[in-house]
C-alpha cells in the first residue's frame, strides 16, 4: 500500500531531515519483523552500549522465543559468539557489582574473554573469587598454558624427515615455537 513504518533509525531520520537530505538509505522488513531484534541489530552498533546492555539485550531476544540463527545474522557473531554472550549475561547482580569493581579499581575493562570464564564459574562462588582476586592483580582469570618444547634435532640431522612424526604429534603452537628456536652454532 505505499506505507511504510519506521522501526528503528528515528535520530538518523531526524538528522536526515535536519541536514536537508531528500533521500536516505533504507532497510526494509517485508510481512512478521521482530522490532526488539531489528533494535537490537542496530544498537549493536553502537559504541555507547556497554557489555552488560549488550548482554541483557541478547538474552531478552532469545527468552522472547527468537532462534538463535535469526539473532546471529542480525547483529552479525557466530552462534558460539552468541552462546558465549548469552553465558555472560546468567551472571548475578552481585558478580557483575565485583566484576565492576576491578574495573574501577584498575582502571581499564575487563575483556569478553575473561567474562566469559567467569561466567563458566558463576556457580561455583570460590573459584569466582579467586578468578576475581586474579584480575585485581592485572593477570588474566585462567593460568596461560606452559607449552611442550620439542627436542633438538642431533646435529646435521634433517629437520624435516627426523621430525616429522614428532610434530604431528605436538600442537601447532609448539610447533610454531620450535620453528623460531634460534639455531645453535
Amino acid at each position: 500500500d505505499g506505507v511504510y513504518i519506521l522501526l528503528a533509525g528515528h535520530r538518523r531520520v531526524r538528522a536526515a531531515v535536519v541536514a536537508g537530505l531528500r533521500e536516505i538509505p533504507v532497510m526494509v522488513y517485508e510481512g512478521a519483523h521482530d522490532r526488539s531484534l531489528i533494535q537490537l541489530a542496530e544498537n549493536s552498533h553502537r559504541v555507547d552500549l556497554s557489555t552488560w546492555e549488550t548482554v541483557d539485550a541478547l538474552a531478552a531476544v532469545r527468552a522472547a522465543g527468537t532462534p538463535t540463527a535469526a539473532i546471529c545474522a542480525s547483529v552479525s557473531c557466530s552462534k558460539s559468539h552468541l552462546s558465549n554472550l548469552l553465558a555472560v549475561s546468567k551472571l548475578d547482580p552481585g558478580q557483575r557489582a565485583q566484576i565492576d569493581q576491578v574495573e574501577l579499581d584498575r582502571d581499564k575493562p575487563i575483556g569478553l574473554a575473561d567474562r566469559i570464564a567467569l561466567a563458566g564459574m558463576r556457580s561455583d562462588e570460590e573459584r569466582f573469587r579467586s578468578a576475581i582476586d586474579r584480575l585485581r592483580e592485572g593477570m588474566p582469570v585462567r593460568e596461560p598454558k606452559v607449552l611442550e618444547a620439542l627436542p633438538d634435532p642431533e646435529p646435521g640431522a634433517d629437520r624435516s624427515e627426523e621430525h616429522t612424526s614428532e610434530l604431528q604429534s605436538h600442537s601447532f603452537i609448539s610447533y610454531a615455537v620450535f620453528c623460531l628456536k634460534k639455531k645453535k652454532k
